[in-house]
């Protein structure tokens, strides 16, 4: 990954899964509000794999995020806890990434609903509606998935809670 330039801050933004997990990468100059976009993309597990194996996936490329990204700060969408199973498998999931950050600062978690609201105006629009806000006000963000989406709005939502944009 391409060097921080002096003054920026780097931000990674990971919105959580077992089979695929949305990254994105911006290093944001918080005097200025400038924002370079540097990544965004999803890691994937393959879903026949058991438990077991998709989190040492997931281990293995979030250590090379942490090595390779190097962020200052990382941001995590909180999981959203609805079913047994598929809550089991993100907070198992969650636990693999904090181990990869271990001595990390602590992560910040923002909900699903504060994003919306931020993005699309309301803490209950539809994905495609904050796809489409982020479009709009970042033209050069190209998104493959939902996954890739939320977590670049994960950031954005970020820096104006932060009074930063």
């Amino acid at each position: 990954m391409v060097k921080k330039k002096k003054g920026f801050t780097r931000i990674l933004g990971l919105d959580l899964a077992l089979n695929s997990t949305g990254f994105s990468v911006i290093d944001v100059n918080y005097k200025t509000s400038e924002l370079v976009i540097r990544s965004i993309g999803t890691t994937n597990t393959e879903k026949k794999k058991d438990w077991g194996e998709k989190y040492k996936i997931i281990y293995d490329q979030m250590c090379f995020m942490r090595k390779d990204v190097d962020p200052d700060v990382l941001l995590i969408e909180r999981p959203f806890l609805l079913h047994e199973i598929s809550t089991r498998a993100v907070l198992g999931a969650l636990g693999i990434v904090r181990f990869a950050f271990m001595g990390f600062d602590e992560p910040i978690f923002i909900s699903a609903n504060q994003i919306k609201k931020e993005i699309a105006g309301h803490g209950h629009a539809k994905k495609y509606m904050v796809e489409q806000a982020l479009n709009r006000e970042y033209p050069d963000a190209r998104f493959a998935n939902d996954d890739e989406a939320d977590s670049f709005a994960l950031i954005i939502t970020h820096l104006k809670k932060e009074g930063i944009l």
